[in-house]
C-alpha cells in the first residue's frame, strides 16, 4: 500500500496530526505515480494504430511493400490487380486495382476497321461518301434502282446493258414559225410530230392534228441505255399539205445521268419543245 495514503487515514482517525494540503493528486489511469510528479503517461508509440505514412505530428510510421500502398488511414492496402476481362477483348480491365490494365492483345484497342463497343471489338459499318455497295461489315450502304448498278466509288450509275423505254409525252409550238408566218399554208394550226433515231433506226410519233399543244404519250420500242447515251438523234417537225417543216432542228440528244435519274426531260428551241419520259424495264 502507498504510504502516503496510509498517513492520510491515520490523520483522519486522529491518530496523527494532519499536515497541510497535499498538492499532488492521487494516481489515476492517466497519470504516473512515480517521480515525475503526476505527468501524463508516455505510451511510447506516437503513430497510434498507423502502420505506414506519417502521424499527425510528422512522425514516420512505416512503409508498405509493393504492390501494396498506404491508405489515408495509415494502413497498407493490397493493389494487386484482380483481372475481370472475362470475354472482353478490348477496353480497360474492369477488375479491382486494375488501373492502366487492358483487355485483349492490343493494349485495349481493336484491329483496323473495328471499334471497341462495350468491351468487344465490333465491326463498324462505313458508308461515308457511299450510297450503295458493301459497308465493310457484311451489310450494304444501299441498293440501286432498276436500270442502275453500283459503281466502284459506291454511287449508283446507269447499267449500259439495261433496257429502257422512251415515251414522248407532249409538246408546245409557237403560233408562228421562225419567219413569222403561219405553220399551215392555209393559216391553220400545225400538225406536230417527233422522230427519234436510235442506232440508225428511226421511229416517229403520230401527227397531232391542228394543235399548238400536242399530246402523244407514244412509247418507243425498248433500247439499251448505251444506245440512248451514244446513238440518239431527234427531230421535231410539223406536216403541211406541201410537206414537213422543221419546228426544231434535228440533232443528237445524248441522254446523260441526271436525265436517267430524273426519268425524263424536255427538249426545246425558240419555236417550241417536247417532253419525254424514261422507264427501265
Amino acid at each position: 500500500m502507498n504510504h502516503r495514503w496510509c498517513w492520510a487515514w491515520l490523520c483522519l482517525l486522529g491518530i496523527v496530526g494532519c499536515p497541510g494540503p497535499d498538492p499532488v493528486p492521487p494516481p489515476s489511469e492517466t497519470t504516473d505515480a512515480g517521480a515525475d510528479g503526476g505527468l501524463a503517461a508516455d505510451t511510447g508509440n506516437p503513430c497510434g494504430g498507423r502502420v505506414c505514412g506519417s502521424s499527425s505530428a510528422g512522425d514516420f510510421c512505416g512503409s508498405c511493400t509493393a504492390p501494396s500502398i498506404c491508405s489515408a488511414a495509415g494502413q497498407c492496402e493490397s493493389r494487386i490487380c484482380q483481372p475481370a476481362c472475362g470475354t472482353n477483348d478490348c477496353g480497360a480491365d474492369p477488375g479491382l486495382n486494375c488501373d492502366r490494365q487492358f483487355c485483349g492483345n492490343l493494349g485495349g484497342g481493336c484491329p483496323t476497321g473495328r471499334s471497341c463497343v462495350r468491351g468487344h471489338c465490333t465491326c463498324v459499318p462505313n458508308c461515308t461518301g457511299r450510297t450503295c455497295g458493301p459497308d465493310g461489315c457484311g451489310g450494304t450502304c444501299g441498293s440501286c434502282g432498276r436500270g442502275f448498278q453500283c459503281g466502284g466509288s459506291g454511287s449508283c450509275e446507269v447499267n449500259p446493258a439495261s433496257s429502257w423505254v422512251v415515251t414522248v409525252t407532249r409538246g408546245t409550238v409557237a403560233e408562228r414559225n421562225g419567219a413569222g408566218a403561219t405553220w399551215d399554208s392555209l393559216g391553220g394550226a400545225p400538225d406536230p410530230f417527233v422522230c427519234l433515231t436510235i442506232s440508225g433506226r428511226q421511229t416517229c410519233t403520230p401527227e397531232a392534228t391542228d394543235t399548238f399543244a400536242p399530246v402523244w404519250n407514244f412509247a418507243l420500242p425498248a433500247v439499251t441505255a448505251l444506245s440512248l447515251q451514244t446513238a440518239l438523234v431527234v427531230s421535231y417537225s410539223e406536216r403541211d399539205v406541201v410537206g414537213a417543216e422543221s419546228i426544231c432542228d434535228a440533232g443528237p440528244l445524248p441522254i446523260d445521268m441526271p436525265t436517267f435519274i430524273a426519268g425524263g426531260n424536255t427538249v426545246g428551241c425558240r419555236n417550241g419543245g417536247w417532253s419525254f419520259t424514261l422507264r427501265a424495264q
